[in-house]
C-alpha cells in the first residue's frame, strides 16, 4: 500500500492495488473506493482526514489504520442501528417517525 497525503486539501489517497480504475463508490461524502474491472478495489480517497477518518466498510481496514495512525491521523469505526419500530423510512405517521429517532443508536470506538 502506498499514501498519498495532500494536507492542503486535507485528503489521503491510499494505493491499495496495482489495477487500473474503472469505477468508484462513495461510501459517504468523505469516503470514496475506486475498483478495478474485475472488482478488487485499487484506491481509497479519503477527505477531511484531520478530522480523524472511518475506516468502517473500508477495504484492508486493519492495515489502513495503521498507515494512517503512523501519520497522525486518528481512526475510529461508526455502527448505527434502529431498534423499535422500524426504519424511518417505513414510519408514516410524524409520531412514530420521532419514536424511530430517539431510539437510534450510535456508537463510535475511537482505535488507539
Amino acid at each position: 500500500m502506498q499514501i498519498e497525503h495532500d494536507k492542503a486539501a486535507d485528503a489521503i489517497y491510499i494505493h491499495i492495488g496495482t489495477g487500473s480504475y474503472a469505477r468508484g463508490k462513495d461510501l459517504d461524502d468523505v469516503r470514496r473506493v475506486d475498483y478495478d474491472s474485475s472488482g478488487a478495489p485499487v484506491g481509497v480517497e479519503l477527505l477531511c482526514v484531520s478530522q480523524g477518518v472511518n475506516i468502517e466498510g473500508l477495504p484492508h481496514a486493519d492495515e489502513m489504520a495503521g498507515l494512517l495512525e503512523a501519520r497522525g491521523i486518528n481512526v475510529y469505526e461508526v455502527s448505527c442501528s434502529y431498534t423499535g419500530l422500524g426504519s424511518p423510512e417505513l414510519a408514516s405517521d410524524v409520531n412514530i417517525k420521532e419514536e424511530v429517532r430517539q431510539s437510534a443508536h450510535l456508537n463510535v470506538a475511537v482505535l488507539a
